[in-house]
């Protein structure tokens, strides 16, 4: 982070000044982002009255963002000042506070809620104002948002408890569902309408929709946490016969279970490639990635030597693309995958290859 003071040239006199201490501050509340995992990300801009020197008056703040490797390259901005409000450009689930008032401390504040990759950014605050002889007066500091992928075990382990959280409390909506279903009833036979039995009745009614509203807000979550995690770990395919492709970004090698556990939480399994139209779409997308070296799919012969069977449907492998001397006699190489080095044809190799130098990436296919 560093600070700077432009002054700007007035009447041909120019003055430049470095802050590198002070009470005004650029705040990132996380400095590091993992996709689909950090709940929270804040950036502020706080400048508290009186706090700049040769600053006698602020006009306004600007809180924008820039691509890291590319600082002139701005992605978005919102600006604040004392007459006109807030404005600018900022993303879709972006929120926004601030206040200019030369009697009490000013601030700008940008709020993610489960921020996705995109958030991570070069930041800049700049404060605008005028010295003691009305002379224009900028200050600005610089804070960066690094974006970091989840580790996978860490996404299976998060969305399995996701997933029993959600299978409890659909099983807790239906019970009290069937006890108000019983009290309609009762409550509908005359003359023995209860006041007792009414209000239970009623208390029930507010706990479904309580339950309602809950699971909603619980559903919205975790598909926002998903769609996070997913950008972070995957590139995502355009629509082939009804399915979308996810290609991991290579990670080190944590074996087939592992990433079939991975699609599947996401609604998928390990692709399963049934004729040359889908294996040239498939090869087609790979293709657009630099730095994948290997993709692992759903076929194995793991439990008889040369039978090759999809993992996720059971059925036998129907189409084949087998690169020169494959697949290999060696009785260790259950797995099947498209490996670069022969044009991203199918190579019988090892589930649970460790090589840090060249790790792998794994395909999902997701029904649409």
């Amino acid at each position: 982070m560093f600070i700077w003071l432009i002054l700007a040239c007035v009447l041909g006199g120019c003055v430049q000044n470095v802050y590198t201490e002070g009470a005004f501050r650029l705040d990132v509340k996380p400095t590091t982002i993992v996709p689909g995992f950090t709940s929270r990300l804040e950036v502020t801009c706080f400048v508290p009255r009186k706090s700049i020197p040769n600053m006698q008056t602020i006009n306004s703040l600007i809180l924008s963002s820039y691509e890291e490797n590319n600082r002139s390259q701005m992605k978005y901005f919102v600006a604040i000042n004392h007459s006109n409000g807030k404005t600018g450009h900022f993303p879709d689930g972006v929120t926004t506070s601030g206040a200019v008032n030369n009697e009490w401390d000013c601030y700008l504040n940008l709020t993610w809620d489960y921020p996705t990759r995109e958030a991570a950014s070069l930041f800049k605050c700049e404060v605008n104002g005028l010295n003691a002889m009305w002379r224009p007066v900028t200050v600005g500091l610089d804070a960066s948002v690094v974006a970091q992928a989840p580790d996978l075990n860490v996404l299976v382990e998060e969305f399995t408890v996701n997933r029993k959280e959600t299978l409890k409390m659909q099983a807790e909506l239906a019970r009290v569902r069937s006890e108000l279903s019983y009290l309609k009833q009762q409550v509908a036979i005359p003359p023995t309408t209860d006041a007792s039995i009414s209000n239970t009745y009623n208390k029930l009614q507010a706990q479904v929709t309580a339950l309602k509203e809950f699971t909603v807000k619980f559903v919205n979550t975790s598909e926002t946490r998903m769609e996070a995690s997913r950008d972070s770990l995957f590139h995502v395919s355009g629509v082939y016969d009804g399915r979308h492709y996810w290609l991991s970004k290579p990670v080190i090698v944590m074996g087939p279970d592992t990433y079939q556990a991975i699609c599947s939480t996401y609604g998928g399994y390990l692709a399963e490639i049934d004729d040359g139209q889908e294996y040239a779409f498939v090869n087609g997308f790979i293709k657009k990635f630099s730095g994948v070296s290997a993709v692992l799919l759903g076929a194995t012969d793991e439990a008889s030597e040369g039978i090759w069977v999809q993992r996720h449907s059971k059925a036998a492998m129907t189409f084949t693309n087998w690169a020169k001397d494959e697949p290999g006699v060696n009785k260790e190489s259950n797995c099947l995958y498209l490996f670069k080095l022969a044009d991203f044809q199918y190579v019988d190799g090892l589930c649970y290859k460790v090589d840090i130098e060249s790790p792998e990436s794994f395909l999902c296919e997701v029904p649409v």
